[in-house]
């Protein structure tokens, strides 16, 4: 390949998984199966190439909500704008966690290092939290009132399953 290509496989994988990861939250309910013209339902099998998490949710938010190519097209924007900071704050978070690992693991603990280090924690997960609601609002109202439904109902049963820690 050469290297724009491969740059740009990049930036599409990036794609993927920040806007998996922005509506993950609200699409964990999306049923895999698909169903296919002749009316045959199908799963992904062993042998097909397995995508990211995040990745599989984005694509199969559009499948469960039959989202059309015109809101593929308004949808598509808004997460790449939220790309670049979603990517860096949870670069951020990742480096955070390594050096509360890394103090945790230290001959000394530095319980305020670790207090400090457990605030910036919050704080990034918040700033996170706040870029995956507004981006998810901002999906929900280019839904049709019919995929709005069914989104609410996704996020209900969503919400009943006890939260991994």
């Amino acid at each position: 390949m050469n290297q724009l290509t491969t740059k740009r496989l990049s930036q599409l994988s990036v794609s993927l998984l920040t806007a998996g990861a922005l509506l993950l939250p609200a699409l964990s309910m999306a049923n895999p199966a698909t169903t296919q013209a002749s009316g045959e339902v199908t799963t992904q099998t062993a042998a097909e190439p397995k995508l990211p998490d995040e990745a599989r949710s984005i694509k199969s938010m559009f499948r469960t909500l039959n989202i059309t190519d015109d809101q593929k097209e308004q949808i598509n924007p808004l997460v790449d704008e939220k790309k670049q900071a979603f990517t860096e704050i949870h670069q951020q978070m990742q480096e955070n966690r390594k050096a509360l690992n890394d103090l945790t693991l230290a001959q000394n603990f530095d319980a305020e290092k670790a207090k400090q280090l457990a605030a910036k924690q919050g704080e990034l997960v918040s700033k996170l939290a706040l870029i995956r609601a507004e981006t998810t609002s901002k999906i929900y109202h280019i839904l049709t009132p019919e995929q709005q439904e069914k989104f609410r109902a996704l996020q209900t049963e969503r919400m009943k399953k006890p939260h991994k820690p």
